[in-house]
């Protein structure tokens, strides 16, 4: 299996960003979860790993290697409009 990884770095100190990843108060600053607070940031988290440990995997094993969902699939795209 391979792996991907999401690499970002940032012109701050460790100490800085790991304040800002791990610190409640700060977290709804940089985060969708706006007054929602570390509850929305807890729950918004558990969504985002079923997504890839569900979603994603499902998404995966229906697609071509072209990308195109392959015939019998049962998901269906949504149009955006």
């Amino acid at each position: 299996m391979s792996e991907i990884r999401i690499v970002r770095d940032y012109p701050h100190s460790p100490a800085k960003v790991w304040r800002a990843l791990t610190d409640p108060a700060l977290i709804p600053l940089w985060t969708s979860t706006g007054a929602g607070g570390i509850f929305m940031a807890q729950l918004l988290g558990h969504v985002r790993r079923k997504m890839l440990r569900v979603g994603l995997p499902a998404l995966l094993d229906d697609l071509g290697e072209d990308g195109v969902l392959r015939a019998g699939s049962t998901l269906k795209p949504r149009s955006l409009g």
